[in-house]
């Protein structure tokens, strides 16, 4: 009896670690940029386990002077996330807009990712041994591009 429960105890230590160690966390960043023409305000809330990342939300709202500057702006933006779900995968993606404002709400999962592929937009990543981004690193990058993160 004292054998099992030496067992049982020994199990639950175990899945505890596990929890500790394995935890999901994630942090956000924000970013707004401006010209004459419109505003893009850019949230985007990282995923990561142990320091490597493996999925990023990204909200972009944008407020457009005009419905025609709009219409440009979301369809660049459109363009570049078809082309990066098609030769990429995992970039899920929604557009809506109204009038002169819009939005994009993506999803990029890194463990359904070709990361080769991803590779070949994205040559200077520094990705780790298994091709993850170090959330210490990608945080760095994302505020190099002016975001605020926290």
């Amino acid at each position: 009896m004292k054998k099992l429960q030496f067992i049982l105890v020994g199990i639950v230590i175990l899945f505890m670690l596990y929890l500790i160690f394995n935890k999901e966390e994630y942090i956000t960043c924000n970013k707004k940029s401006m010209n004459k023409d419109y505003t893009l305000l850019t949230n985007y809330k990282i995923y990561y386990k142990n320091k490597e990342v493996y999925k990023i939300e990204i909200e972009e709202n944008v407020e457009a002077k005009t419905a025609n500057i709009l219409n440009q702006i979301m369809q660049n933006i459109e363009n570049s996330y078809k082309s990066y779900k098609e030769e990429i995968g995992s970039y899920d993606y929604e557009i809506t807009k109204e009038k002169t404002k819009g939005k994009t709400n993506v999803i990029i999962n890194y463990d359904e990712i070709d990361m080769e592929a991803y590779l070949k937009y994205n040559p200077d990543a520094n990705l780790n041994e298994n091709k993850r981004y170090n959330i210490d690193d990608l945080k760095k990058l994302y505020e190099e591009g002016g975001a605020t993160c926290k």
